[in-house]
């Protein structure tokens, strides 16, 4: 069968004969051709039962009627709708109260109100721009969510602030709820008034207007034009903004007049289709950057006032990358502190001439939002949603777009400013964990760059804002200081996304338009097709390859043409190794060393080694949680196919800065910023996956595992001291030592289990140690050498009185060699006095029988 289709159109009502600021009409006269008359598809509608009904007997199509309205200011506008159904998105009434057009289904420009027509139900106060509708006040949800839809609708307007009421209770008196109001004055003058009803074939009969009562001004102009902006659109033209169409004095030469010898212009002309927008067409061409004035005088508007004589700075501007730099960021409003709530972007202009921002655009993630407005010389211009400008003071520049109240995400975003030319001018990409303190991320606090001329210093060079209101929009950043980018530049790590592909990560940002490109020499060469930036990452170069490359096969790489950051400083002449990335298998990968007690205002981090042959991709690693036998808050290290190189180490944390800030770091390149499973001070565990959820390695720790002469174990890490210790045996992991400053990450271990250099049964090493916390020598290794691997054993440590001690291991199944360790603690973790002490590891092998071994060991501090 064929399937159905719903088809629905829209119905307008409209008409053009004749305007008065006051009418009204309750159609008691039993039609709608005369007074007031009204006009259109008039075989649509019907006046039953002294109401105005949709009838239109074709089911479905679109109609209208109108009548002329000039009133659109200081007043008000009240109507009454039936609706005999559920309002719905393809089912819903809207009035036009103020339209420059008959056919309100066309590009109108005007308010009106719409009942229904969301999923949400609403009555609402609408502003439409051509095409464009914009919603300026809505009531509450649901407000129309019934089967027979009577509402008394009264609109008011006081100096350009809207207020939209409504009563639904089909009282004859009715008593109105105020659903918000609303400043805008974008239309100020009115034609027509009119009647919209989108419908489908079963609504064609559903919808009734009544009772139209309008009472207000026409709109007087007294108010002269001003210039809003002068933008040099190049060297020989020049375009003038004016705040309202002017008349065509505008297109008098005489009426401009521009500095440092330029003079008037030869022509003024119209933009096509505006009368708000003069094209001057200069004798001479401006000099690049070079700081003009332009004077404009008896310009008229329609009205006949006349502008006042206007002095302002013109210049033709090439903006470069950097000259534009985002200053400041409101991405969480709520709860306000002093600031307005919105959020918004702060740019600095750095040169001495203004810049236009006319085809610029923002990209907030991939969202690209288009610009507009001029940015003074060595000022600011704030970024916000065209609703919210009125909040900002009025002495500061700040330029509404067309952005959501939300567009900001809190936690981070990835924030870039392109020119018109589309060339990147500046880049941040923000996070939340750039704030120092927890109550300032809660919300209305702002993100402030610290140095604008370090233009590429993202965290390093952003703080959370100390001004008493929040945040210092279109001035001076509080936090404003010296603070010059001094990080060499250089490779951080790779990824090979396919065998012809490799992506080279850097610390930092590149620069984005360098005056030679970066090159690169390969050995095994592969050859080298193409270098280019990466698409997404501004810290990532991408290199295509003539030829695959070969897996098992190590590469060694370096700059022949070195890349430069944002400063113009090169990167690092180093060589680099990587290789096409396997899967890794059980044993490939371990857990090396965890914080997770960090320091006030550190960050946590959990440390893996790759203790194989082979060149692993950590996009194919997880972190997670057990919990219940079950994976819980599982975390991929990274999307991107990163190389972990034989034998390196790489530290995972949420926050790069948390650990460097407070630890050694041999290895800055052996970081990566992710998130984190649940990691608790008290006692937790973490899982070490592959893809396919295998365990590579699993801990669960405890905080009593920190040795006893650690008094705070905050700050202190949890080393594993051998790569070949058993998988989630706390006897293999010590606290790292104070020497170390009490974590290594990204580096050795300062506890590091000895290998064994006899073939002994049983020895100790070393025969004297001290559990100090120093990292020499704070645990004994107790090395077993065995002829078969059936024994069971245990191992006990006792004074010289014959004491226990402790029992190190309880009869454990052993393989033929191996050993344990004993951190100077008894049974109850406190530590025991120094002296010497007796090693008995007592054997039984079902074949062999029973066997006594053993040793002593000194213990000192």
């Amino acid at each position: 069968m064929k399937p159905h289709i719903l088809i629905f159109f829209l119905c307008i009502i409209s008409n053009a004969v004749h305007s008065q600021p006051v009418w009204q009409d309750n159609f008691s006269d039993g039609n709608f051709t005369v007074n007031p008359p009204w006009q259109g598809l008039t075989s649509h509608f019907r006046v039953q039962n002294e109401e105005l009904q949709l009838y239109d007997t074709t089911l479905s199509g679109t109609s209208w009627l109108s009548t002329g309205s000039t009133a659109a200011f200081n007043g008000f506008w009240q109507f009454k709708v039936r609706l005999e159904f559920n309002p719905s998105t393809q089912n819903f009434a809207q009035v036009f109260i103020v339209s420059n057009l008959a056919d309100v289904s066309g590009a109108v420009n005007g308010y009106f109100v719409r009942i229904g027509g969301t999923t949400n139900r609403r009555i609402s106060l609408v502003r439409r721009s051509g095409t464009t509708n914009t919603t300026l006040i809505e009531s509450v949800d649901n407000v129309v969510n019934t089967n027979v839809v009577n509402a008394r609708i009264r609109v008011e307007n006081n100096n350009g602030v809207w207020t939209l009421m409504f009563d639904t209770s089909a009282s004859v008196n009715p008593s109105y709820v105020v659903a918000g109001t609303a400043f805008d004055t974008t239309f100020r003058r009115s034609s027509f008034f009119g009647v919209l009803c989108r419908f489908t074939s079963t609504r064609f009969d559903k919808m009734f207007f009544d009772d139209f009562v309008i009472q207000a001004e026409e709109f007087k102009d007294t108010v002269p034009p001003v210039v809003t902006s002068v933008v040099a659109s190049s060297p020989t033209q020049v375009v003038v903004r004016f705040s309202e169409p002017v008349s065509n004095i505008a297109l008098l030469t005489g009426n401009y007049f521009i500095s440092d010898g330029i003079g008037a212009p030869i022509t003024a002309q119209f933009l096509p289709g505006s009368t708000t927008e003069v094209l001057l067409s200069l004798s001479a061409p401006l000099q690049i950057n070079k700081l003009y004035s332009i004077r404009i005088e008896e310009v008229t508007d329609l009205a006949g006032n006349e502008i006042s004589t206007t002095v302002l700075p013109l210049a033709y501007t090439v903006v470069k990358a950097f000259d534009v730099v985002i200053n400041e960021i409101l991405a969480d409003p709520t709860p306000v502190v002093g600031l307005p709530d919105a959020e918004y972007i702060e740019l600095y202009n750095r040169l001495n001439v203004p810049v236009s921002l006319d085809g610029w655009r923002l990209m907030v993630n991939n969202t690209s939002i288009a610009l507009n407005g001029v940015i003074p010389a060595d000022s600011f211009a704030v970024i916000t949603r065209s609703q919210a400008v009125a909040l900002f003071p009025a002495n500061i520049t700040t330029i509404g777009v067309n952005m959501s109240s939300t567009q900001l995400t809190n936690s981070g975003a990835r924030l870039r400013l392109f020119n018109s030319n589309n060339e990147l001018i500046h880049s941040v990409t923000y996070s939340d964990q750039w704030y120092a303190s927890s109550a300032k991320r809660e919300g209305g606090w702002s993100l402030e760059q610290v140095d604008p001329t370090n233009f590429c210093g993202q965290e390093r060079n952003w703080r959370e804002s100390v001004h008493p209101s929040g945040g210092t929009p279109g001035r001076r950043n509080s936090v404003n200081a010296p603070n010059p980018d001094t990080l060499p530049l250089r490779i951080t790590n790779f990824s090979i996304p396919t065998p012809t592909q490799i992506r080279l990560i850097f610390n930092k940002s590149l620069h984005p338009s360098p005056a030679v490109f970066p090159d690169f020499s390969i050995k095994p060469d592969p050859g080298i097709l193409a270098v280019n930036y990466d698409s997404v990452l501004e810290n990532a170069l991408v290199i295509d390859l003539i030829d695959p490359l070969i897996e098992g096969l190590l590469y060694e790489m370096e700059a022949t043409v070195r890349p430069i950051d944002c400063q113009l400083a090169q990167a690092l002449s180093e060589v680099y190794y990587f290789g096409l990335p396997l899967a890794p298998r059980p044993g490939d990968v371990i857990l090396n060393e965890l914080l997770f007690n960090q320091p006030t205002n550190g960050a946590k981090f959990i440390e893996i080694v790759n203790t194989s042959t082979k060149v692993l991709d950590l996009s194919k690693i997880k972190l997670s949680n057990v919990e219940g036998g079950q994976f819980q808050n599982i975390q991929d290290i990274t999307a991107d196919p990163i190389l972990l190189l034989p034998g390196a180490y790489l530290v995972i944390t949420n926050s790069i800065s948390g650990v460097q800030t407070f630890y050694n770091t041999e290895c800055n390149t052996c970081f990566i910023q992710s998130s984190l499973p649940t990691m608790n001070i008290g006692s937790g565990n973490v899982a070490l996956l592959n893809a396919d959820l295998e365990v590579f390695d699993y801990f669960e720790y405890e905080e009593k595992m920190h040795s006893p002469m650690i008094r705070n174990p905050k700050g202190v890490s949890l080393e594993r001291i051998s790569f070949s210790s058993p998988q989630n045996d706390s006897r293999y992991w010590k606290s790292a030592a104070q020497q170390v400053g009490f974590a290594t990450p990204g580096y050795k271990n300062s506890q590091q289990a000895v290998e064994s250099s006899t073939n002994q049964e049983l020895e100790v090493v070393p025969k004297t140690f001290s559990p100090n916390n120093d990292g020499f020598n704070d645990f004994v290794q107790i090395h077993y050498q065995l002829d078969d691997n059936n024994y069971v054993g245990t191992l006990q440590i006792s004074d010289l009185n014959g004491n226990l001690i402790k029992t190190v291991a309880a009869s454990e199944l052993l393989s033929d060699s191996g050993y344990f360790v004993w951190d100077g603690t008894d049974e109850k973790g406190r530590k025991v006095s120094l002296g010497i002490y007796v090693v008995i590891f007592d054997l039984f092998h079902p074949e062999r029988g029973r066997k006594i071994l053993k040793s002593s060991v000194g213990l000192t501090y």
